[in-house]
This record gives C-alpha cells, sequence and structure tokens, in this order.
C-alpha cells in the first residue's frame, strides 16, 4: 500500500480552480519531489493532505487513512518541517518547549512528559561539532579582507563599527575577526545561562508598558465593576493565561454593558503617537 495514495484530487474555491483532478502515488520511504509553479495549487495540496482543508473532488489517502472522512486520524499520522525555522534562535530546545507549552497552557506533567518524548528521540552519537557553522562563518570573516570582500551575514554591522574606531586595513578586519571569534566562542558556554533572564526582563518590561503607567490613577477613578474587571484579567492572566484572561474578561464586560446599557458610553479619542 502506498504511504500517499491521490487520485483525481481537486479543489475549487468559488469559480476558481486551484486543484484540477490531480494523482500521484508515493510509497513508503520514498523521497518524493512535489514541484511546481506559483499558483499550481501545491500548497493547497498540502493542506489537504494535512486534513487542514476538504477536497472539492476526488480522493486521499495518508498512511490508509482518508483525509476527507477522517481529517484528525490523519494529522496525528503525519509530521511537517517547515522551510524556515520558526522557534526562537536564542533558546535550547527544552527551553522553546517550556515556553509554548506555557503560552499553550500545559501543565507541568505534560511538559515533563513531552520533553522526555523529544530527549528520547535526539541522537546521542553525534560526531558533529555544535560550533562547527560558528567556526566555518569566521574563518571566512578572517580570510574575507583579504579578498576586499566583507564579512559573512551577521557580521557586517560589528565590521561598520571597526571601521569608524579606524580600522581600515584587511590586516585590521582580520585582526577583528579574530578577536570576535575568541570572543565568541569562549562566550558561547555562558550563554544558555543569560537566556532565561534575559527573556524574563524583556517580558518584564514589555508587561510594564502594557500596563501603561501613565494611566494608572485613571484607573483608581473608575467605577468599581471597572476596577474589578481590571483585576481579575491581571489575575487569570498570571495564574490561568492570557487565552483565558481574554475570554472571561470579554465576557464579564459584555455583560457588565449590558447591565448598564442605559449609560451613554465614555467618549474616546485615540491616542497620539
Amino acid at each position: 500500500m502506498s504511504a500517499i495514495d491521490v487520485r483525481g484530487l481537486s479543489r475549487r474555491f468559488g469559480n476558481f480552480v486551484a486543484v484540477d483532478n490531480l494523482s500521484f502515488a508515493v510509497q513508503g520511504g520514498e523521497i518524493f519531489g512535489f514541484l511546481g509553479a506559483n499558483g499550481a495549487g501545491k500548497s493547497t495540496t498540502i493542506r489537504m493532505l494535512c486534513g487542514l482543508l476538504r477536497p472539492t473532488a476526488g480522493t486521499a489517502l495518508v498512511g490508509g487513512i482518508d483525509v476527507a472522512k477522517d481529517p484528525e486520524g490523519v494529522k496525528r499520522r503525519i509530521g511537517y518541517m517547515s522551510q524556515k525555522f520558526s522557534l526562537y534562535e536564542l533558546l535550547t530546545v527544552d527551553q522553546n518547549i517550556a515556553f509554548f507549552g506555557g503560552v499553550y497552557g500545559l501543565s507541568h506533567a505534560r511538559l515533563a512528559e513531552r520533553l522526555q518524548l523529544v530527549e528520547s528521540r535526539i541522537p546521542r552519537d553525534r560526531s558533529d561539532s555544535p560550533n562547527a557553522e560558528l567556526l566555518a562563518q569566521g574563518a571566512a570573516n578572517i580570510a574575507s579582507p583579504l579578498f576586499g570582500g566583507l564579512p559573512a551575514t551577521g557580521a557586517i554591522a560589528r565590521t561598520a563599527a571597526n571601521v569608524r574606531a579606524g580600522g581600515r586595513t584587511p590586516v585590521a578586519g582580520m585582526v577583528h575577526a579574530i578577536a570576535i571569534l575568541i570572543f565568541v566562542v569562549a562566550a558561547a558556554p555562558l550563554a544558555g545561562y543569560l537566556t532565561m533572564p534575559a527573556l524574563a526582563a524583556l517580558l518584564v518590561v514589555t508587561a510594564w508598558s502594557m500596563s501603561e503607567p501613565h494611566r494608572w490613577r485613571e484607573h483608581l477613578r473608575a467605577r468599581p465593576a471597572d476596577r474589578f474587571l481590571l483585576l481579575l484579567t491581571m489575575t487569570l492572566t498570571v495564574v490561568s493565561g492570557l487565552t483565558v484572561a481574554i475570554a472571561v474578561g470579554t465576557g464579564v464586560g459584555l455583560a457588565q454593558r449590558l447591565i448598564r446599557r442605559d449609560v451613554e458610553p465614555a467618549e474616546w479619542t485615540p491616542p497620539d503617537r
């Protein structure tokens, strides 16, 4: 049985035909190139195969499961590797999982289970160096002044700073690249200790700005019901998560507005930015 079996698959959006009578099969273990021009329907087909979009006509089986009849079953059987790394590069794998798990409100037990699952799938016999890319780029940065070039992406700003400081010869550029490489390699083991405190500080500053401190006095003079709503949403954000706080706050706010429906709403003008 084919891992993917597509027969006469079509998808229409009104009068527009995005995928027209497509058929192909992918065998287990096969690397299959799915190519086409922009607008050919590649993304629409992938969405249908992933169970995210219902076909207009035809059939598609993924792992023996019909994508139209059991899309959730398909989602449980497939994996996805994005073209671009979409996680936070400064965080480790564990930290990314913990961060997004917290955003989506996963319990500590569930997070621990997911972390153990990921760690069990990471090969432990890797022979490549984790600093291989860093060392390669550093070597290229050192050699580039010899050919009249600029350092690789990510070092141009530092090179500009070096030029402003008076380093305008190829030798100065090479010395600068060597110093940067030594510093980065030496400091890399310490970066993991700074990531979470830096993220915490960033979140604190963001929360402070979003709270609009210049309006605290105005909030304290608000109606008791408004002060209660503010305190409720703030508490739910900390205890349960932003999603719950928004849902409950919106519901309570609408209920309060229905109770005070005879009161004219306060005038509001957009602030000058």
